[in-house]
């Protein structure tokens, strides 16, 4: 008898062809609770749709849509939860009338088990729970799609935050993208579907919702905004317990006294001085740094005592280059000056997606149109919300998507808006914006000190109608 050598196989090559297999086991399974969930809310949704038509109700369709959508990714869970809220704020996306309905999806939803969260913890920093804190409260004190966030004390008395991802929520998530990638593809290969950018479409939210699972980048983004601001007043970020951190748990320190934005016990000097910080901050991110916290909506900023305007959550980022700065620069000082063929032309520039029947220069007629109205708008007359409401509206009308870099930075503004009108109805956005505009339009190759310094002065001052000394030649192109 003739003895066959068996063929050895590692055991990595088997645990990585096992792994291949229960992944594409569980992408498989997870295509069908999609289709059986999307099956289920569609035919809801098209029975109310009957009756809005027997009702002769069709101005209600939008909001229907919205809310249907809304429901759906609930029931779908934390990827198409994200993806909702991100879609919420990005209204060049969708319909008019689709996002308001989305945007409850901001909401705090239900947490998982305390237990569990000590588990992750423990197989993270491989040491039992009671070794690394002092106390820890199973009942966490925030819950959201991706991860949710306990209270602790160390063992040297420190009272810290940690913030724990949803066990599992990677896989569900990465499946869930790239089922979506999978469908959008095969969708834009039938007739008449190929001018619909589906593909780039889902690209959009992709990128946002991944960069929220890895809290190594969480927490470098975080270090990176505490050195952006650490001479700053009245701008707070956490400070990171860093020996505490991993790839899906984040320990902080716990800031206490925090004051949602709307809060009626907040002094009229504190909702001023934090409503003006934050503004500042939020300039010199776009027009001096390029880096952009993109998430600044009510649950992530609060205020403390003397208006301290406090930062949480840098999970999601905009990073511009040189490039998308200078753009951002000449884009508002266009806005500013009445210069609507230029804000046209970079907006048509760094368009992500442009239909073959775009007509330039009908677009460019109507953004000069457009700018002319609101640059002669007084300044206690400006909406920020409004103008870029109706730049969305002229980008949709002709078919042109803006960059998701673009987007992501002007809806910060927009996000803030709303905030800002809460704590300081007063605030003059654009004479709040003319010196960073000026620091990085005359200054760009300005260091980092120096447009630390303005910032400085600026909140220190915390005076709208204060703006850096303006030469003669400068003074030419603002009024």
């Amino acid at each position: 008898m003739v003895a066959l050598p068996l063929k050895r196989v590692s055991t990595a090559h088997s645990q990585a062809v096992h792994h291949g297999v229960g992944t594409s086991l569980s992408a498989i399974l997870r295509s069908f609770e999609i289709l059986l969930l999307a099956a289920r809310y569609g035919a809801g949704f098209c029975v109310r749709v009957a009756y809005l038509c027997l009702r002769r109700r069709r101005d209600q369709y939008a909001q229907l849509l919205g809310e249907s959508l809304a429901t759906l990714c609930e029931a779908l869970g934390p990827a198409f939860i994200k993806a909702g809220q991100i879609l919420s704020a990005r209204p060049d996306l969708l319909p008019a009338g689709v996002g308001a309905p989305l945007r409850r999806l901001q909401n705090q939803i239900a947490s998982f088990d305390g237990g569990r969260a000590a588990k992750i913890i423990e197989t993270a920093f491989e040491r039992p729970l009671h070794e690394i804190f002092d106390s820890f409260d199973l009942d966490p004190i925030a819950s959201a799609s991706i991860a949710q966030v306990h209270r602790a004390r160390l063992k040297d008395g420190r009272e810290v935050a940690v913030k724990v991802r949803r066990p599992g929520v990677s896989r569900v998530v990465n499946n869930d993208m790239r089922i979506l990638g999978f469908v959008a593809k095969a969708l834009s290969t039938l007739p008449g579907m190929s001018a619909v950018p589906l593909p780039e479409l889902v690209d959009e939210f992709v990128g946002p919702i991944k960069q929220q699972l890895d809290f190594h980048l969480e927490a470098a983004n975080n270090r990176r905004f505490r050195e952006e601001f650490a001479l700053t007043e009245h701008i707070r970020l956490p400070a990171l317990v860093e020996d505490l951190c991993a790839e899906n748990v984040l320990t902080m320190e716990y800031l206490d006294h925090l004051q949602r934005t709307d809060s009626n016990s907040l002094s009229a000097s504190e909702r001023k001085t934090a409503a003006l910080a934050g503004l500042r901050a939020l300039y010199k991110m776009i027009f001096i740094d390029g880096f952009v916290h993109a998430d600044m909506h009510p649950g992530n900023v609060y205020v403390r005592e003397w208006g301290e305007f406090v930062i949480l959550d840098t999970g999601l980022v905009a990073i511009l280059d040189a490039a998308n700065r200078r753009d951002f620069v000449d884009f508002f000082f266009g806005l500013i000056n009445n210069e609507g063929r230029e804000c046209a032309r970079i907006i048509y520039d760094n368009a992500s997606y442009r239909a073959k029947t775009c007509d330039r220069k009908a677009f460019e007629a109507e953004m000069v149109t457009l700018i002319a109205r609101h640059s002669a708008l007084k300044c206690h007359e400006f909406e920020v919300a409004q103008f870029v409401y109706e730049l969305m509206e002229a980008q949709r009308r002709f078919k042109i998507r803006g960059s998701t870099k673009f987007m992501m930075t002007i809806l910060s503004m927009v996000v803030y808006d709303g905030i800002c009108k809460q704590l300081y109805p007063l605030c003059d956005f654009q004479n709040e914006a003319r010196g960073f505009l000026i620091t990085a339009r005359y200054g760009r190759k300005a260091t980092p000190k120096n447009s630390q310094r303005h910032l400085d002065y600026s909140v220190r001052t915390l005076q709208p109608d204060v703006q850096p000394p303006i030469t003669q030649d400068q003074s030419v192109l603002i009024h």
